[in-house]
């Protein structure tokens, strides 16, 4: 964790230095970046606000969640983030399904499990040397709709 404060109105904030651009989403059942989470659910039940703090000219300021408006400059709540209010009704309900998400990832990771299963969005295939192995573009053409895999293959690696 880079920082945690103690919040005027009580509670610890959580936030992670970025010179960067933030990249994807904390939510659903594969998030992009999930170290916020997996700091806030570290920190334990006094956590109120999870946020990078965006340190890149041009761009400072806070990018998080909290359980309630005004804890932390521009960092609004769970209910009115566009994607949190979809899937979680509550700042409570948010840290519940972090706590599922990581606890089901830790466990397949523990057991091996790896797929070859890129996000669409998300661009780490872009910097991988291992394409070749994973065959990750033929399992992409297959679903494009190419035709041309060898009966009983699955493209899903080596």
């Amino acid at each position: 964790m880079d920082r945690i404060d103690r919040l005027a109105a009580g509670g610890l904030a959580v936030i992670d230095y970025k010179t960067g651009t933030p990249g994807g989403s904390w939510l659903g059942e594969r998030p992009d970046d999930p170290q916020l989470p997996l700091y806030a659910l570290a920190a334990g039940d006094e956590v109120r606000a999870v946020a990078f703090a965006c340190l890149r000219k041009g761009r400072l300021g806070f990018l998080g969640l909290a359980r309630e408006d005004g804890l932390l400059p521009g960092v609004g709540t769970v209910e009115a983030h566009r994607s949190g209010g979809k899937l979680h009704a509550t700042w409570g309900e948010l840290l519940e399904g972090w706590r599922a998400v990581t606890a089901r990832l830790a466990t397949a990771y523990a057991a091996g499990e790896a797929p070859v299963d890129p996000k669409k969005r998300f661009a780490s295939c872009r910097y991988c040397e291992l394409g070749a192995l994973c065959r990750v573009s033929e399992r992409a053409a297959g679903a494009a709709g190419d035709d041309d895999e060898p009966e009983g293959g699955t493209g899903d690696g080596p």
